[in-house]
């Protein structure tokens, strides 16, 4: 795990790792990003929000899923209105595919109570490419460096390989406050889920 709770030295200021392309979905646009991956000089384990001095709430990132349950999960993705969190439950292992076989997460604890306050899920084949599907963050503990301690954290997983990550256009200035640009150079074409569940 990952401490977060030490003051930060600006992201801005270390040295940077050259990421090739990092994609975000605007509404119904998608803007392509030319990314760089910050990473702090030597060995530290802090992670932090760029621009940050310190971070408003005490909490590790961990990569470990067995560090989370499934009704913590659904309850995060209830919180940011990502539906019903019964209806995730009820989906056979639901957690189990959620952080399955090519997928890597990022899960934002509370040191002290051990609450799931953060998820970032990334899809990678490891050798060229990463796509961030999704960054969550409880509406209590939003605007205080968890979003973008996740951000970083996944960056710095995949700081070799081309990254690309969906945005609404109301959280395209948060990529880019994570050292992400854009350029409208690349569109996605995407379809709503289907409303019955796939047998698998």
């Amino acid at each position: 795990m990952r401490r977060v709770t030490t003051p930060a030295e600006k992201v801005g200021e270390a040295t940077a790792e050259a990421v090739p392309v990092v994609a975000v979905q605007a509404a119904h646009a998608t803007l392509v990003l030319s990314a760089t991956t910050e990473r702090p000089p030597g060995t530290t384990t802090d992670v932090r929000a760029p621009g940050s001095g310190s971070f408003e709430v005490d909490f590790e990132i961990s990569q470990d899923a067995e560090d989370v349950t499934a009704e913590q999960i659904a309850a995060l993705y209830e919180s940011v209105g990502y539906g019903s969190a019964s209806d995730y439950l009820e989906r056979p292992r639901f957690k189990q595919r959620l952080t399955g076989p090519g997928v890597h997460c990022f899960f934002a604890l509370d040191t002290n109570t051990r609450d799931l306050i953060g998820i970032l899920r990334a899809f990678s084949d490891e050798l060229i490419v990463a796509w961030i599907a999704e960054v969550c963050v409880q509406p209590s503990h939003q605007r205080k460096g968890v979003g973008s301690a996740l951000v970083l954290s996944c960056s710095r997983e995949f700081s070799s390989l081309a990254l690309y990550a969906d945005s609404f256009a109301h959280t395209i200035d948060f990529f880019r406050d994570c050292g992400l640009r854009s350029k409208t150079i690349l569109v996605a074409c995407s379809r709503a889920p289907f409303r019955r569940e796939l047998s698998s």
